[in-house]
C-alpha cells in the first residue's frame, strides 16, 4: 500500500500487487495554488513512478465516455433494442 499526500487536505491511498509499478520517484505532479496576495503559484509534489503511470492514463475511460455520449452521439444514433424482460 503506498499513501500519497499532494495536499495538506487531502491523502490519497493506493493498494497494488507488487508488480504494479515501481516506488522509485516518477514524475512529479505540478500542483497550483494562490499565494497570499492571490498570484498563482505552483510547486512540483514528488510521487511514486506507479502513482505517475496511473495518473498519466486514468483520464482514459473518461474521454471515451465523452465521446460516446457527446461527441459522437452514439447514444442517439444507434438504436437499441432490450433483449430480456423486467
Amino acid at each position: 500500500a503506498v499513501g500519497y499526500r499532494y495536499s495538506s487536505k487531502k491523502t490519497l491511498f493506493f493498494v497494488m500487487t507488487s508488480k504494479a509499478g515501481s516506488t522509485k520517484a516518477g514524475t512529479p505532479y505540478q500542483m497550483k495554488y494562490t499565494d497570499g496576495f492571490g498570484n498563482l503559484r505552483a510547486r512540483q509534489v514528488e510521487r511514486p513512478a506507479a502513482i505517475s503511470d496511473f495518473f498519466q492514463d486514468s483520464n482514459i475511460v473518461d474521454c471515451h465516455n465523452q465521446a460516446r455520449q457527446h461527441d459522437l452521439g452514439l447514444e442517439e444514433t444507434w438504436v437499441t433494442t432490450a433483449t430480456f424482460d423486467w
